[in-house]
């Protein structure tokens, strides 16, 4: 009894508010609610399919998300092992990257990495460029480049306490003894044991933090580019121009962003499941 009481109580505070969001943004890109509500239409949704740039937007996101994720779990695929045997300390260490809050590693990194930054003025000083200007446009450049740097730094650490979590878990140093036992090299434990274990397991997790790269709004707001923009970056910019006819734009942008988001946790949770049962 206390567990329905519980999980209808979750879906109270979760799941319903969710949903009427969705439901008032659908109905909004409509036109049948909100301030410019003139009955149903669907012209908002030929301007979000044809020719706002949601999908451009969708799609550089993602990829922005992808090498993210991509560098990230390389990097602490290969530092992990290096923090599993020592004391504590050196995965307390892990921690302080993620106790800074993504707005501030993106002011740190444009005063780093900006034309007038850190990094440029000393480039200057040494002699390696004849003028600051000369220095590469690495903020606000279109592809992303200290969006990626700035996300990685936050992902890395958090991926390393997760795989060291993992490699306890699943016993990873007794299947390493094991395979070298029946004459596996150190680089054939590490790709061929080590490594699909690490991903299978992190493999839902991996997907959820691509998608919470993909929907970011701070780093992209300060270090991105305005054209392409993040997807995120994209929808707020159209729901808070004065222009009213923009804001039913944004909300169909929100809901069908908020679907494909959806359709890949399900998916991904769906895999995941699968694996599980044994079926890979």
């Amino acid at each position: 009894m206390k567990k329905k009481i519980l999980i209808s109580f979750f879906l109270v505070i979760t799941v319903v508010p969710v949903l009427a969001g969705l439901i008032y943004a659908f109905l909004y890109s409509l036109g049948i609610t909100g301030v410019i509500s003139k009955g149903l239409t669907f012209s908002y949704w030929k301007e979000i399919l044809y020719s706002s740039g949601f999908f451009l937007s969708l799609f550089y996101s993602l990829i922005i998300g992808a090498i993210t994720i991509f560098i990230s779990f390389f990097i602490a695929y290969f530092i992990y092992p290096f923090f599993i045997n020592g004391s504590g300390k050196g995965q307390l260490i892990m921690f302080i990257p993620l106790s800074i809050p993504p707005m501030v590693w993106a002011f740190y990194h444009y005063l780093m990495f900006s034309g007038a930054g850190f990094i440029s003025r000393l480039s200057y000083h040494l002699g390696l460029i004849s003028n600051p200007g000369e220095f590469p446009v690495l903020v606000n450049d279109n592809f992303g480049t200290i969006v990626i740097l700035t996300h990685v730094v936050m992902a890395f650490p958090f991926f390393t306490l997760y795989f060291i979590r993992i490699h306890n878990s699943e016993k990873i140093d007794r299947l390493t003894t094991l395979a070298k036992n029946f004459g596996a090299s150190d680089s054939e434990v590490s790709w061929r044991v080590r490594l699909p274990i690490i991903f299978l397991k992190s493999r839902v997790l991996l997907i959820l933090y691509l998608v919470f790269v993909a929907g970011s709004y701070e780093v992209p707001l300060l270090l991105g580019s305005q054209s392409p923009r993040m997807i995120t970056v994209f929808t707020l910019e159209k729901m808070q121009r004065f222009d009213l006819y923009d804001k039913p734009v944004a909300y169909g942008a929100a809901f069908l962003y908020a679907i494909v988001v959806l359709i890949i946790v399900l998916f991904s949770l769906k895999r995941s499941f699968r694996t599980d049962e044994g079926r890979v």
